[in-house]
């Protein structure tokens, strides 16, 4: 499968070995600017101008998804979203300057770190250290 963000609130779904569209997931009220499927395929995450990340959650053994979660930690739109490897946290980045690290089960806010935040900087850091192709 393969996931894409549409500036009409939705997420659709395409089959990549037909390229054909299987689902279109509405929930959100605004551009959906991000999207992503987690490492192990079981969940989509979205992120609008709408303020909201949406966790979606496949159900087995079809070609649907369900709504298990919505997050709601930024005070501007969304621009980007993430899973961490795990499958246990989404990080999300918006217009308001912030990187948001949310935990899936229970959208618990982990962490917020604002743009000038030094430990945003050592993250990035470490993370360039890490990988330096980034």
């Amino acid at each position: 499968f393969a996931v894409s963000a549409s500036q009409d609130n939705t997420i659709k779904v395409w089959k990549v070995a037909t390229g054909k569209e299987v689902r279109t997931l509405i929930g959100h009220t605004d551009a959906v600017r991000s999207c992503c499927f987690s490492h192990d395929g079981a969940m989509i995450l979205s992120g609008s101008y709408d303020l909201k990340c949406i966790v979606w959650v496949r159900v087995a053994g079809t070609e649907t998804w369900t709504r298990a979660s919505v997050l709601q930690n930024h005070t501007r739109g969304v621009t980007s979203c993430a899973f961490t490897p795990d499958g246990m946290v989404a990080v999300s980045g918006s217009w308001d300057s912030s990187v948001v690290l949310s935990a899936i089960g229970d959208a618990r806010l982990f962490a917020d770190f604002e743009e000038e935040d030094s430990s945003l900087q050592q993250l990035l850091q470490d993370t360039k250290m890490a990988h330096p192709a980034m």
